[in-house]
């Protein structure tokens, strides 16, 4: 996807005047047309926004606020709907819907930002519905996307792929994406907690964690529970629900109904008590070592309900594991502790 000049963007908006606004109630700026936010403080839309030129709102400071106060903020333009750009840091964005654009919010800082995403509702974008690029700690809560286009959903990459960041993501709805619903590279102690994945595109995940080129000590120690990644099963169509590129993270209480169900590559995973049912694949796919499955159901897949790919130092206990095509496990062999009924 290419990336355009923050400053460009910005060059012909028709005003730039949220710094200087007259306050609104309890000394909120009041945003009422496209707006480069240059000062710290709390702003609030005051009415729908349609961008004239480059992104609708821009956000160059830092301590911002930005509530959409339950506004449409609209980007006929090949851009970004609302941009955070330079050196902005501690950044929240709540309360409204952005539409149309290349990215509903995009962060494109040059250092790494704090950032918080609250009740957005993003739809008609051409490429991710929420990019974040640079981060230290985010946090995307509450938010619903809908068919977006690019890669993810909601996607958040580690800075320059060399750092890893924090955050939590937690009751969001993705929908249609193009190809996966959330994507994570670099999440390192985060939490990714009841979100809804519907139709991951084709060759897509649910949700997907990436470790990449950062050390296995950087990246991981996620919990990634009580999510739900739906996709009805017919032929022709490929996708996963889950799959977990790093080592060390507890993956709980999810429901995936997709081709294929729940890959883990990394090592020293802890299954528990998840659901994978009715697709073309595998319920499991365990290609990394020392992960340990427990209290787990796959039931009516095409392949096996537990594929162990790669090691032998695998564990698995009181699983379910019934009416799969390829059998209740397959691959190479790994530690049966008992308990698992197929």
């Amino acid at each position: 996807m290419r990336r355009f000049g923050a400053f460009a963007l910005f060059s012909i908006l028709a005003a730039a005047a949220a710094a200087t606004a007259p306050l609104a109630d309890e000394g909120r700026i009041p945003v009422f047309q496209p707006t480069t936010i240059s000062n710290p403080g709390h702003y609030v839309v005051t009415r729908d926004i349609v961008a004239t030129a480059g992104a609708a709102i821009g956000i160059l400071a830092d301590n911002v606020v930005l509530d959409l106060n339950g506004h449409t903020i609209s980007e006929p333009f090949a851009q970004p709907v609302i941009l955070v750009f330079g050196t902005s840091n501690d950044v929240t964005i709540l309360n409204g819907k952005t539409s149309g654009g290349t990215f509903g919010i995009e962060s494109q800082t040059t250092v790494p930002t704090r950032i918080r995403i609250e009740s957005v509702s993003v739809s008609g974008t051409s490429a991710e519905g929420i990019d974040i690029r640079f981060p230290d700690r985010v946090e995307i809560v509450s938010c619903r996307i809908e068919s977006p286009g690019g890669d993810s959903g909601i996607t958040v990459n580690s800075l320059n792929n060399v750092e890893s960041f924090g955050g939590r993501f937690i009751g969001n709805t993705v929908s249609a994406p193009d190809f996966n619903g959330m994507r994570f590279h670099g999440l390192r102690n985060g939490e990714i907690r009841g979100n809804t994945i519907l139709h991951p595109g084709l060759n897509g995940y649910g949700i997907r964690l990436d470790a990449g080129s950062l050390a296995a000590a950087d990246t991981g120690g996620n919990l990634i529970v009580d999510n739900q990644v739906f996709m009805p099963v017919s032929a022709g169509i490929v996708n996963d629900g889950i799959i977990v590129n790093d080592s060390g993270n507890l993956i709980r209480h999810n429901v995936v109904m997709t081709s294929g169900g729940i890959i883990v590559v990394g090592n020293n995973n802890l299954l528990v008590e998840n659901l994978v049912s009715r697709g073309h694949g595998d319920g499991f796919f365990i290609v990394g070592s020392n992960n340990h499955l427990e209290g787990n159901e796959a039931v009516g897949m095409g392949g096996c309900g537990i594929d162990f790919a790669a090691s032998v130092t695998n564990i698995y206990r009181n699983n379910i594991l019934r009416g799969n095509l390829g059998g209740a496990t397959c691959g190479v062999a790994a530690t049966n502790g008992g308990g698992n009924i197929s």
